[in-house]
Parts: structure tokens; sequence; C-alpha cells
């Protein structure tokens, strides 16, 4: 199976970070809730919508 270059530049950066954190991911965490702060685009939550009670 061809590997996806694409698949591989993630899983790289991913390695980089995990490693730059002494894979902890509570340090991982404090890191990215730094950099959404200073970043200047707005933000999306992600999180399902709740359903009314009637689309149940």
């Amino acid at each position: 199976m061809e590997q996806d270059h694409i698949i591989s530049e993630v899983r790289k950066n991913r390695e980089k970070l995990s490693e730059q954190f002494d894979n902890d991911l509570d340090k991982l965490f404090e890191y990215f809730k730094k950099e959404e702060k200073k970043s200047k685009s707005k933000l999306k939550n992600l999180q399902p919508k709740k359903k009314s009670g009637s689309e149940q």
C-alpha cells in the first residue's frame, strides 16, 4: 500500500510535538491553549448541537 505524504507529514509533526513536551499530554494541552489565545483567527466549537425534545 502506498503511503500518503500528508499523513506521513502529520505523524512526523505529531512525533516532534510529543517529544518537545516529554510525551506529557497536560503540557501539550497547555501549549495549545496558549497558542489558541494568541491566535487572531476565530475558533469554532465543534461540539455537537443538542437536539430539541421533538427531534428525538
